[in-house]
Protein backbone atom coordinates (compact mmCIF):
# COMPACT_ATOMS: atom_id res chain seq x y z
CA UNK A 1 0.00 0.00 0.00
CA UNK A 2 1.43 3.39 -1.00
CA UNK A 3 1.79 6.30 1.40
CA UNK A 4 -1.04 8.18 -0.29
CA UNK A 5 -3.30 5.12 0.03
CA UNK A 6 -2.45 4.79 3.71
CA UNK A 7 -3.20 8.47 4.27
CA UNK A 8 -6.49 8.17 2.41
CA UNK A 9 -7.44 5.06 4.37
CA UNK A 10 -6.59 6.78 7.65
CA UNK A 11 -8.53 9.88 6.64
CA UNK A 12 -11.59 7.80 5.82
CA UNK A 13 -11.27 5.96 9.12
CA UNK A 14 -11.21 9.21 11.07
CA UNK A 15 -14.10 10.50 8.97
CA UNK A 16 -16.21 7.62 10.23
CA UNK A 17 -15.37 8.56 13.81
CA UNK A 18 -16.10 12.22 13.20
CA UNK A 19 -19.50 11.34 11.78
CA UNK A 20 -20.24 9.52 15.04
CA UNK A 21 -21.45 6.21 13.72
CA UNK A 22 -19.37 3.81 15.78
CA UNK A 23 -21.85 2.05 18.05
CA UNK A 24 -21.76 -1.16 20.01
CA UNK A 25 -24.23 -3.50 18.32
CA UNK A 26 -23.33 -6.63 20.28
CA UNK A 27 -24.56 -7.94 23.60
CA UNK A 28 -21.13 -9.35 24.37
CA UNK A 29 -18.13 -7.87 22.54
CA UNK A 30 -15.32 -9.32 24.67
CA UNK A 31 -14.86 -12.72 26.25
CA UNK A 32 -14.76 -11.30 29.77
CA UNK A 33 -17.88 -9.16 29.35
CA UNK A 34 -21.02 -10.26 31.18
CA UNK A 35 -23.92 -11.45 29.04
CA UNK A 36 -26.45 -8.66 28.54
CA UNK A 37 -30.06 -9.79 28.26
CA UNK A 38 -32.03 -7.96 25.60
CA UNK A 39 -35.58 -7.88 24.31
CA UNK A 40 -36.98 -6.86 20.90
CA UNK A 41 -38.48 -3.38 20.64
CA UNK A 42 -40.41 -2.08 17.64
CA UNK A 43 -40.23 1.54 16.50
CA UNK A 44 -42.75 2.79 13.95
CA UNK A 45 -41.06 5.75 12.22
CA UNK A 46 -42.84 8.32 10.04
CA UNK A 47 -40.64 10.65 7.97
CA UNK A 48 -42.14 14.07 7.32
CA UNK A 49 -41.00 16.85 4.99
CA UNK A 50 -40.78 20.50 6.17
CA UNK A 51 -44.18 21.11 4.53
CA UNK A 52 -45.82 18.15 6.27
CA UNK A 53 -45.74 15.61 3.42
CA UNK A 54 -44.85 12.01 4.24
CA UNK A 55 -41.61 10.93 2.55
CA UNK A 56 -41.25 7.46 1.04
CA UNK A 57 -38.17 5.34 0.32
CA UNK A 58 -36.15 6.98 3.10
CA UNK A 59 -33.27 4.69 4.17
CA UNK A 60 -33.10 4.54 7.97
CA UNK A 61 -30.89 3.02 10.62
CA UNK A 62 -31.97 2.52 14.23
CA UNK A 63 -29.70 1.43 17.05
CA UNK A 64 -29.38 1.00 20.79
CA UNK A 65 -26.25 0.07 22.73
CA UNK A 66 -27.01 -3.57 21.98
CA UNK A 67 -28.82 -3.71 18.67
CA UNK A 68 -28.90 -2.24 15.18
CA UNK A 69 -31.27 -2.52 12.22
CA UNK A 70 -31.75 -1.00 8.74
CA UNK A 71 -35.03 -0.26 7.00
CA UNK A 72 -36.79 2.15 4.65
CA UNK A 73 -40.12 3.96 4.62
CA UNK A 74 -42.93 2.59 2.48
CA UNK A 75 -45.25 4.50 0.14
CA UNK A 76 -47.05 5.92 3.19
CA UNK A 77 -43.80 7.30 4.59
CA UNK A 78 -43.59 4.76 7.41
CA UNK A 79 -40.96 2.21 8.42
CA UNK A 80 -41.30 -0.52 11.04
CA UNK A 81 -37.92 -1.07 12.71
CA UNK A 82 -37.40 -3.94 15.14
CA UNK A 83 -34.16 -4.15 17.12
CA UNK A 84 -32.73 -5.44 20.39
CA UNK A 85 -32.54 -3.35 23.57
CA UNK A 86 -31.42 -4.04 27.11
CA UNK A 87 -34.25 -3.34 29.59
CA UNK A 88 -31.74 -2.24 32.21
CA UNK A 89 -29.18 -0.34 30.15
CA UNK A 90 -30.88 1.04 27.04
CA UNK A 91 -32.68 4.26 27.95
CA UNK A 92 -32.63 5.61 24.39
CA UNK A 93 -32.70 4.42 20.82
CA UNK A 94 -31.27 6.50 17.98
CA UNK A 95 -32.86 6.72 14.53
CA UNK A 96 -31.13 8.41 11.60
CA UNK A 97 -31.23 8.70 7.84
CA UNK A 98 -28.48 6.42 6.56
CA UNK A 99 -27.12 5.16 3.23
CA UNK A 100 -27.11 1.49 4.24
CA UNK A 101 -23.45 0.90 3.44
CA UNK A 102 -22.70 -0.82 6.75
CA UNK A 103 -25.49 -3.37 6.59
CA UNK A 104 -24.20 -6.68 5.21
CA UNK A 105 -27.66 -8.16 4.64
CA UNK A 106 -28.34 -5.74 1.76
CA UNK A 107 -27.74 -6.76 -1.84
CA UNK A 108 -25.35 -4.78 -4.03
CA UNK A 109 -28.37 -3.50 -5.93
CA UNK A 110 -29.97 -2.23 -2.70
CA UNK A 111 -26.69 -0.66 -1.58
CA UNK A 112 -26.46 1.30 -4.81
CA UNK A 113 -30.12 2.30 -4.66
CA UNK A 114 -30.00 3.52 -1.05
CA UNK A 115 -26.71 5.33 -1.54
CA UNK A 116 -28.18 7.22 -4.50
CA UNK A 117 -31.37 7.91 -2.55
CA UNK A 118 -29.35 9.13 0.44
CA UNK A 119 -27.42 11.56 -1.76
CA UNK A 120 -30.69 12.83 -3.24
CA UNK A 121 -32.04 13.47 0.25
CA UNK A 122 -28.89 15.33 1.31
CA UNK A 123 -29.39 17.66 -1.66
CA UNK A 124 -33.06 18.25 -0.82
CA UNK A 125 -33.14 18.54 2.98
CA UNK A 126 -31.12 18.79 6.15
CA UNK A 127 -31.38 15.90 8.62
CA UNK A 128 -30.15 15.69 12.18
CA UNK A 129 -27.33 13.25 12.92
CA UNK A 130 -29.65 11.56 15.38
CA UNK A 131 -33.31 11.46 16.36
CA UNK A 132 -33.78 10.10 19.87
CA UNK A 133 -36.54 7.77 21.03
CA UNK A 134 -36.85 7.50 24.82
CA UNK A 135 -37.22 3.88 25.93
CA UNK A 136 -39.19 2.49 28.86
CA UNK A 137 -38.41 -0.98 30.23
CA UNK A 138 -42.13 -1.69 30.47
CA UNK A 139 -42.88 -0.87 26.82
CA UNK A 140 -41.74 -2.53 23.60
CA UNK A 141 -43.79 -0.54 21.03
CA UNK A 142 -42.89 3.04 20.04
CA UNK A 143 -43.92 5.62 17.44
CA UNK A 144 -41.72 8.46 16.25
CA UNK A 145 -41.98 11.22 13.63
CA UNK A 146 -38.64 12.09 12.02
CA UNK A 147 -38.67 15.58 10.57
CA UNK A 148 -36.62 16.74 7.59
CA UNK A 149 -35.55 20.39 7.82
CA UNK A 150 -35.55 23.24 5.33
CA UNK A 151 -31.93 23.47 4.29
CA UNK A 152 -29.38 25.95 3.12
CA UNK A 153 -26.14 25.12 1.38
CA UNK A 154 -22.80 25.85 3.05
CA UNK A 155 -19.85 25.80 0.69
CA UNK A 156 -16.22 26.80 0.67
CA UNK A 157 -12.69 25.72 -0.09
CA UNK A 158 -9.86 24.50 2.10
CA UNK A 159 -6.46 25.96 1.21
CA UNK A 160 -2.94 25.66 2.56
CA UNK A 161 -2.34 28.56 4.96
CA UNK A 162 1.17 29.17 3.57
CA UNK A 163 0.92 28.51 -0.17
CA UNK A 164 -2.76 29.21 -0.71
CA UNK A 165 -3.09 26.03 -2.74
CA UNK A 166 -6.32 24.01 -2.46
CA UNK A 167 -6.12 21.01 -0.13
CA UNK A 168 -7.28 17.48 -0.96
CA UNK A 169 -8.12 14.81 1.63
CA UNK A 170 -9.64 17.28 4.08
CA UNK A 171 -12.29 15.14 5.74
CA UNK A 172 -15.13 16.14 8.02
CA UNK A 173 -18.79 16.58 8.83
CA UNK A 174 -21.20 19.25 9.93
CA UNK A 175 -22.58 19.05 13.47
CA UNK A 176 -25.40 18.27 14.25
CA UNK A 177 -26.38 17.16 10.73
CA UNK A 178 -26.01 13.98 8.69
CA UNK A 179 -23.44 14.86 6.09
CA UNK A 180 -19.78 14.07 5.68
CA UNK A 181 -17.23 14.99 3.05
CA UNK A 182 -13.70 14.53 1.78
CA UNK A 183 -12.22 17.12 -0.56
CA UNK A 184 -10.66 16.26 -3.91
CA UNK A 185 -7.87 18.22 -5.61
CA UNK A 186 -9.98 21.40 -5.80
CA UNK A 187 -10.37 21.58 -1.99
CA UNK A 188 -14.09 22.37 -2.31
CA UNK A 189 -16.91 21.23 -0.03
CA UNK A 190 -20.68 21.64 -0.19
CA UNK A 191 -23.01 20.69 2.68
CA UNK A 192 -26.65 21.01 3.74
CA UNK A 193 -27.56 22.46 7.15
CA UNK A 194 -30.82 23.54 8.73
CA UNK A 195 -32.05 27.01 7.89
CA UNK A 196 -31.86 29.54 10.78
CA UNK A 197 -29.98 27.19 13.12
CA UNK A 198 -26.47 26.85 14.52
CA UNK A 199 -23.99 24.44 13.00
CA UNK A 200 -20.32 23.56 13.31
CA UNK A 201 -18.17 22.51 10.38
CA UNK A 202 -15.81 19.88 11.79
CA UNK A 203 -12.79 18.98 9.69
CA UNK A 204 -9.58 16.98 9.95
CA UNK A 205 -6.30 18.45 8.73
CA UNK A 206 -4.58 16.08 6.26
CA UNK A 207 -1.50 14.14 7.40
CA UNK A 208 -2.16 14.96 11.05
CA UNK A 209 -4.42 14.19 13.97
CA UNK A 210 -5.56 17.81 14.18
CA UNK A 211 -9.25 18.70 14.10
CA UNK A 212 -10.64 22.13 13.27
CA UNK A 213 -14.06 23.71 13.88
CA UNK A 214 -15.78 26.50 11.96
CA UNK A 215 -18.89 27.80 13.71
CA UNK A 216 -22.07 28.99 11.98
CA UNK A 217 -24.60 31.06 13.94
CA UNK A 218 -28.37 31.05 13.33
CA UNK A 219 -28.10 34.53 11.83
CA UNK A 220 -25.47 33.21 9.44
CA UNK A 221 -27.67 30.37 8.20
CA UNK A 222 -30.61 32.37 6.85
CA UNK A 223 -29.50 31.87 3.24
CA UNK A 224 -26.96 29.82 1.30
CA UNK A 225 -23.54 30.58 2.74
CA UNK A 226 -20.25 30.65 0.83
CA UNK A 227 -17.50 30.67 3.44
CA UNK A 228 -14.81 31.19 0.80
CA UNK A 229 -11.28 30.01 1.49
CA UNK A 230 -10.53 28.36 4.84
CA UNK A 231 -6.75 28.39 5.37
CA UNK A 232 -5.42 25.50 7.45
CA UNK A 233 -2.00 24.19 8.33
CA UNK A 234 -0.82 21.33 10.51
CA UNK A 235 1.16 22.35 13.59
CA UNK A 236 4.71 21.02 13.92
CA UNK A 237 4.83 17.78 15.90
CA UNK A 238 7.79 17.84 18.30
CA UNK A 239 6.75 15.96 21.46
CA UNK A 240 5.05 12.75 22.63
CA UNK A 241 2.31 12.09 25.17
CA UNK A 242 1.61 8.68 26.70
CA UNK A 243 -2.12 8.59 27.55
CA UNK A 244 -3.65 5.90 29.75
CA UNK A 245 -7.30 5.51 30.73
CA UNK A 246 -8.06 4.06 34.16
CA UNK A 247 -10.79 1.52 34.96
CA UNK A 248 -10.54 -0.42 31.68
CA UNK A 249 -13.36 -2.84 32.58
CA UNK A 250 -15.88 -0.02 33.07
CA UNK A 251 -17.72 0.66 29.82
CA UNK A 252 -18.54 4.26 29.05
CA UNK A 253 -21.10 5.38 26.49
CA UNK A 254 -21.82 8.87 25.30
CA UNK A 255 -25.55 9.41 25.92
CA UNK A 256 -25.79 11.79 22.97
CA UNK A 257 -24.83 9.32 20.23
CA UNK A 258 -24.44 6.02 22.16
CA UNK A 259 -20.82 5.87 21.00
CA UNK A 260 -18.03 4.18 22.96
CA UNK A 261 -16.43 7.19 24.64
CA UNK A 262 -13.27 5.26 25.45
CA UNK A 263 -12.59 4.55 21.78
CA UNK A 264 -10.70 7.84 21.43
CA UNK A 265 -9.12 10.73 23.32
CA UNK A 266 -9.18 14.43 22.38
CA UNK A 267 -6.57 17.01 23.40
CA UNK A 268 -7.39 20.73 23.35
CA UNK A 269 -4.78 23.45 23.95
CA UNK A 270 -5.28 26.09 26.65
CA UNK A 271 -6.47 28.70 24.17
CA UNK A 272 -8.45 26.12 22.11
CA UNK A 273 -6.36 26.91 19.02
CA UNK A 274 -5.17 23.30 18.68
CA UNK A 275 -7.42 20.24 18.95
CA UNK A 276 -6.13 16.72 18.33
CA UNK A 277 -7.87 13.34 18.34
CA UNK A 278 -6.31 9.91 18.81
CA UNK A 279 -7.75 6.41 18.82
CA UNK A 280 -7.29 4.08 21.75
CA UNK A 281 -6.02 0.50 21.55
CA UNK A 282 -8.26 -2.57 21.36
CA UNK A 283 -8.74 -2.65 25.12
CA UNK A 284 -9.56 1.10 25.21
CA UNK A 285 -6.88 1.64 27.86
CA UNK A 286 -4.35 3.87 26.09
CA UNK A 287 -4.20 6.27 23.16
CA UNK A 288 -2.18 5.30 20.10
CA UNK A 289 -0.60 7.35 17.35
CA UNK A 290 -1.97 5.20 14.53
CA UNK A 291 -4.96 2.81 14.62
CA UNK A 292 -2.89 0.05 12.97
CA UNK A 293 0.25 0.60 15.13
CA UNK A 294 0.83 -2.71 16.95
CA UNK A 295 3.71 -1.22 18.94
CA UNK A 296 1.34 1.43 20.33
CA UNK A 297 3.70 4.35 19.86
CA UNK A 298 2.60 7.24 22.12
CA UNK A 299 0.71 10.01 20.30
CA UNK A 300 2.89 12.58 18.58
CA UNK A 301 1.85 16.15 19.39
CA UNK A 302 3.01 19.76 19.17
CA UNK A 303 4.62 20.79 22.46
CA UNK A 304 2.30 22.78 24.70
CA UNK A 305 -0.31 22.66 27.44
CA UNK A 306 -3.47 20.61 26.86
CA UNK A 307 -6.71 19.64 28.54
CA UNK A 308 -7.81 16.04 27.90
CA UNK A 309 -11.19 14.42 27.38
CA UNK A 310 -12.17 10.90 26.38
CA UNK A 311 -14.27 10.81 23.23
CA UNK A 312 -14.54 12.71 19.93
CA UNK A 313 -15.69 16.23 19.18
CA UNK A 314 -19.46 16.17 18.85
CA UNK A 315 -19.89 14.13 22.01
CA UNK A 316 -21.05 16.51 24.72
CA UNK A 317 -18.03 16.50 27.03
CA UNK A 318 -15.47 17.26 24.30
CA UNK A 319 -17.56 20.04 22.81
CA UNK A 320 -18.21 21.48 26.27
CA UNK A 321 -14.48 21.45 27.05
CA UNK A 322 -13.70 23.48 23.93
CA UNK A 323 -16.52 25.95 24.59
CA UNK A 324 -15.39 26.38 28.21
CA UNK A 325 -11.86 27.22 27.02
CA UNK A 326 -13.18 29.69 24.43
CA UNK A 327 -15.28 31.28 27.19
CA UNK A 328 -12.27 31.82 29.43
CA UNK A 329 -13.15 29.21 32.06
CA UNK A 330 -9.64 27.80 32.41
CA UNK A 331 -9.49 28.60 36.13
CA UNK A 332 -12.82 26.85 36.69
CA UNK A 333 -11.65 23.80 34.75
CA UNK A 334 -8.49 23.69 36.87
CA UNK A 335 -10.46 24.00 40.10
CA UNK A 336 -12.82 21.21 39.03
CA UNK A 337 -9.88 18.89 38.39
CA UNK A 338 -10.16 18.54 34.60
CA UNK A 339 -7.00 16.77 33.47
CA UNK A 340 -4.34 19.15 32.16
CA UNK A 341 -0.73 18.52 31.14
CA UNK A 342 2.24 20.44 29.70
CA UNK A 343 4.73 18.74 27.37
CA UNK A 344 8.00 20.47 26.38
CA UNK A 345 9.63 20.19 22.92
CA UNK A 346 11.55 16.95 22.47
CA UNK A 347 10.06 15.38 25.60
CA UNK A 348 7.48 12.71 26.38
CA UNK A 349 4.76 13.43 28.89
CA UNK A 350 2.56 10.92 30.70
CA UNK A 351 -1.18 11.30 31.30
CA UNK A 352 -3.17 8.87 33.45
CA UNK A 353 -6.79 9.82 34.09
CA UNK A 354 -10.23 8.45 34.81
CA UNK A 355 -12.49 9.11 31.82
CA UNK A 356 -15.79 9.27 33.74
CA UNK A 357 -14.64 11.55 36.56
CA UNK A 358 -12.97 13.80 34.00
CA UNK A 359 -16.20 14.03 32.00
CA UNK A 360 -18.12 14.84 35.19
CA UNK A 361 -15.67 17.66 35.95
CA UNK A 362 -15.95 19.09 32.44
CA UNK A 363 -19.75 19.07 32.52
CA UNK A 364 -19.75 20.65 35.98
CA UNK A 365 -17.92 23.65 34.53
CA UNK A 366 -19.57 24.07 31.13
CA UNK A 367 -22.82 22.16 30.76
CA UNK A 368 -24.64 25.49 30.45
CA UNK A 369 -22.75 26.29 27.23
CA UNK A 370 -24.48 23.72 25.01
CA UNK A 371 -27.91 24.02 23.48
Amino acid sequence: MSLSEVQAKFSLYILLVISLVSVNAKAQDQVDDPVIFTRPVTISVDVQSPTGEMLSDIPLQAYTKYGMVFGATDTNGQAILELEASPGQDLKAVVRVFDGSWHTDLSEEDRTHYLNRFNELMDAYAFSTRYVVDLDSSNDQYSYTLNAFEKIKVSGRFVDAISGDPLRLVYGSVIPYTQTFMTSADGLFNLSVQENAWAELLYGIPDSHQIGVYGITPSGSQADLDIGDLPINAEIVNAQLSIELLNPTVKLYDELYLTNTKASVTLISEDASIMMMFFTNKSNTSAVNEPWDTTETPPQIPAGTYYLAAGVYGENSVRVLRLALLNGRQAMLNAAGVFKITVAPGEQGSAIFDAQSNIDAIMQVGADLID
